[in-house]
């Protein structure tokens, strides 16, 4: 992951090839990041960011870092917030709220 992050902060990427190759491998590194932290897992992955952010001091890197624990923090909430697809048969609310649903729609 940090060797990921550094390239990404390669300035010189950018001025590969004549056809804008740098920006397609910045392009790509950007997505490979992001399948990273959708696919890891994201306790794991928070960790190790954490850590990389722990032991950098450089601004550029430490602003990647940052953004990748915001991402993550948002894949987490999705995790726990979105229906599993053997949910959407039922109701996500806890068995107490639905008794009292049901009382005050009688």
């Amino acid at each position: 992951m940090e060797q990921l992050l550094e390239k990404l902060l390669y300035d010189e990427l950018y001025g590969v090839g004549e056809n804008k190759e740098g920006e397609y491998i910045i392009n790509t590194l950007n997505k490979v990041m992001l399948r990273l932290l959708e696919n890891c897992n994201p306790t794991k992955s928070l960790v190790a960011l954490i850590e990389l952010l722990r032991n950098h001091k450089n601004d550029k890197i430490t602003s990647l870092i940052t953004k990748c624990i915001l991402k993550l923090n948002r894949i987490i909430c999705l995790l726990y917030t979105s229906p599993s697809p053997r949910d959407l048969s039922t109701s996500r609310m806890p068995s107490s709220a639905c008794k009292k649903k049901k009382k005050n729609n009688k």
